[in-house]
C-alpha cells in the first residue's frame, strides 16, 4: 500500500529534525491570517508600548529554559520567534504549573501576559498561553459570517435559511469549558451591495466544528474569526500583582 503523504507540519518537523532549519516554508506561515486577526503584539511593536501593558503575542516557542526559584518552585525563560524577531518571555511558577505543557519546541501559540522593561529590552510576562488551534474558541471577539451571492450554488435566500437553522442551533449566553461565546455579524455581498447584519442578542462559540458546518453551507473562506485580549484580562493581572504586593 501507498503511504500517505505527510501533512505541511510533519513535513516541516521533520525538516528540521534532519537538517535543523526549515526548507519548504515556515511553521508560521500558515498560520499568518490567524496571527495578524488575533495578536495584539508583535516582537517589534512591543518595543513602543509601556510598562505592564497587556498583550497578545503569536509566535513559535524557540526554546524553553527552565529555572528553580529559591523556594524551590520551577518557573520558565521561553525564547519565541515570529516574522519580525524573537523576544524572551517569563513564566513564573504558577503560570508555567498551569500553562507548561504547551511549550513544546517548534509549536505556535499565543502568550498572553503583560510588558516589562525592567531589563532594557522588553520581555513578555506570561499569565495564560493558548494553542493556536484553540484560538477562535478561546481568543474569539466577533465571528463575520460573508455571503457572497457570486459564489453560491444555490440563492441567497435558501443559504441565509440554512444558516439561521445552524446558527440557533448553537446560539448561547456563554462560553463554557474555556469557550468564548461572541456577537454574530453577517454580511451579504451582491453584484453591487455589501449589506452588514449585526444580531443583538445571539452568541456563537466559534469552534472548529462550528466553522466547518457554516463554510458546508455558505462556502470555503466564508468565515472570518477576530479576538485579542479577553475582556478585563489587564485588570485581572493588575489584581493579582497588588495582592502579591500586599
Amino acid at each position: 500500500n501507498r503511504a500517505a503523504p505527510w501533512s505541511e507540519s510533519e513535513m516541516l518537523l521533520k525538516e528540521k529534525e534532519v537538517l535543523g532549519f526549515y526548507v519548504s516554508s515556515h511553521p508560521l506561515d500558515q498560520w499568518k491570517e490567524r496571527i495578524e486577526g488575533f495578536g495584539t503584539i508583535n516582537t517589534q511593536t512591543i518595543k513602543e508600548r509601556r510598562q505592564e501593558q497587556a498583550g497578545v503575542l503569536g509566535a513559535l516557542v524557540k526554546s524553553v529554559r527552565i529555572v528553580n526559584t529559591r523556594k524551590g518552585d520551577r518557573m520558565a525563560i521561553v525564547t519565541v520567534e515570529d516574522d519580525m524577531g524573537v523576544l524572551d518571555a517569563v513564566l513564573f511558577p504558577r503560570t508555567y504549573a498551569e500553562c507548561g505543557e504547551f511549550l513544546t519546541t517548534d509549536s505556535v501559540v499565543f502568550l498572553l501576559g503583560t510588558i516589562d522593561f525592567s531589563r532594557g529590552d522588553p520581555q513578555l510576562i506570561v499569565e495564560k498561553i493558548v494553542p493556536i488551534e484553540q484560538a477562535t474558541e478561546k481568543l474569539a471577539k466577533n465571528l463575520e459570517i460573508i455571503i457572497d451571492e457570486r459564489r453560491l450554488n444555490g440563492s441567497s435566500q435558501d443559504t441565509m435559511m440554512q444558516l439561521k437553522g445552524l446558527l440557533r442551533s448553537q446560539s448561547t449566553m456563554g462560553g463554557g469549558s474555556g469557550r468564548t461565546a461572541v456577537p454574530l455579524t453577517l454580511v451579504v455581498r451582491t453584484g453591487t451591495e455589501r449589506i452588514t447584519l449585526r444580531s443583538s442578542t445571539m452568541r456563537i462559540c466559534p469552534t472548529g466544528e462550528l466553522i466547518e458546518l457554516i463554510e458546508r453551507v455558505a462556502g470555503a473562506g466564508c468565515v472570518r474569526v477576530t479576538g485579542g485580549l479577553p475582556d478585563g484580562f489587564g485588570e485581572k493581572n493588575n489584581r493579582r500583582r497588588f495582592a502579591r504586593s500586599g
